[in-house]
């Protein structure tokens, strides 16, 4: 848009010029805004279509000179000369403030004098976010009421929640691996604290489960005066749950004489105080050793087939899981997979089936589509004398001659 302006204004330029016929109309003035960190530099450049040699200038909003060609004017060690020839001044400004934020003149000192602006916009970073809310221990199915808010931003800082790596966006949703549990993440308020700045805030309701326990919850900031850096707060949330209890096999087709391993993989929060195992309806084989977690088998027998119960308990509650026990000798094992490739076989064997069938079905069609049909020639051939008869008679006789009728008056 600050381009367009400008090429609207240079054509003007021109044609009041050629109107009035002033000397040196054919020279103009390009500058451009410039965006600057605050702490970092700002470059201003000043360049000159058409240029004659004449003297340029640089000024800032107080209308004090910074530069005419490549003498220095003001006293401000931040600003120094990055080039300077016939058609270009440039100069720089180090260590930005906000204070630098306005309008800087560019002068071409011909006849008439020219002019053009630049208008410096300064950029402050947010100062790094911080939570308030809720404490961090908190019990599956309760609801965590967190609020992160960041300071001293220009403009303002925008914000984001995350859990576990997944952005928990604005509105209210359900995440598919939560169990069903739900969260609101409010719509951001910002507020000008001072001249010019900003601070944003956003706040958070989310109900925990226990897949959350030991995850971080983290609020991030977006701010063009970061980059690529990022600023953050994060919690480690604590979510107290009853025993979760996963039972797995060292092997899927445990045989006779085989060592089976069964672990009872427990998570808890607190630690549960106690693990058991047990055989319902028997008791455990001599067979079995009990390491911890680990129900071990040192050589499997038809007689350890059973239902083996892997049960845990905390202070919030009690839990248990089922492994069925089925031990199979050599002859069985060897049925079982005669069974399974019978089974794939049979498979094999329907899909064969159905492939021919549709290969004779689609032969018969196509062949039906190719049967012969009687010509019209050949239709009237079966009593004609001749092709012209033939094809007269093919027609319905509509060909041969009325009888001719007399009237007599």
């Amino acid at each position: 848009m600050n381009h367009r302006r400008r090429s609207s204004r240079s054509a003007l330029f021109l044609l009041f010029c050629v109107l009035s016929s002033r000397t040196g109309c054919s020279q103009v003035l390009v500058t451009e805004n410039v965006t600057a960190i605050a702490g970092r530099h700002a470059e201003f450049s000043c360049r000159v279509r058409g240029a004659d040699g004449s003297p340029l200038q640089w000024a800032n909003s107080d209308q004090q000179t910074l530069y005419f060609d490549n003498k220095k004017a003001l006293r401000d060690n931040r600003f120094s000369l990055l080039r300077h020839g016939r058609a270009e001044l440039a100069i720089e400004l180090a260590n930005v403030s906000l204070s630098d934020e306005g309008v800087y003149i560019c002068s071409l000192f011909s006849r008439p004098v020219r002019t053009d602006t630049a208008t410096l916009t300064v950029l402050v970073a947010p100062q790094p976010p911080t939570l308030q809310g809720d404490s961090t221990e908190l019990r599956e199915g309760d609801t965590l009421a967190v609020s992160c808010s960041a300071d001293q931003g220009k403009p303002a800082p925008s914000l984001r929640w995350f859990l576990r790596d997944r952005e928990l966006k604005a509105g209210h949703t359900t995440p598919s691996e939560g169990n069903g549990r739900s969260y609101h993440v409010s719509e951001p308020t910002v507020m000008e604290t001072d001249e010019r700045m900003f601070r944003a805030s956003v706040d958070l309701e989310l109900e925990v489960s226990w897949l959350d326990d030991g995850g971080a919850l983290v609020c991030g900031v977006d701010h063009p005066a970061l980059d690529k850096t990022s600023l953050e707060a994060q919690r480690i949330l604590h979510v107290h749950y009853p025993p979760r209890i996963f039972v797995s096999a060292s092997s899927s087709h445990p045989r006779e004489g085989q060592r089976l391993d069964l672990m009872c993989d427990v998570q808890s929060n607190p630690q549960p105080s106690s693990i058991h195992w047990f055989r319902q309806g028997a008791n455990l084989p001599e067979n079995a050793v009990i390491s911890d977690r680990r129900l071990s088998f040192v050589s499997l027998n038809e007689t350890d087939n059973g239902t083996y119960t892997c049960e845990a308990e905390n202070s919030l509650g009690q839990a248990q899981s089922d492994y069925i026990l089925i031990v199979y000798d050599e002859m069985e094992m060897g049925q079982r997979l005669g069974s399974d490739q019978a089974v794939v076989g049979g498979v094999i064997a329907v899909v064969i089936f159905i492939t021919l069938c549709l290969l004779i079905l689609l032969t018969h069609y196509f062949g039906r589509q190719k049967g012969t049909y009687l010509t019209n020639e050949a239709k009237g051939a079966e009593d004609a004398t001749d092709a012209d008869t033939a094809i007269l008679n093919a027609e319905g006789g509509r060909g041969t001659q009325e009888e001719k009728k007399e009237y007599f008056l």
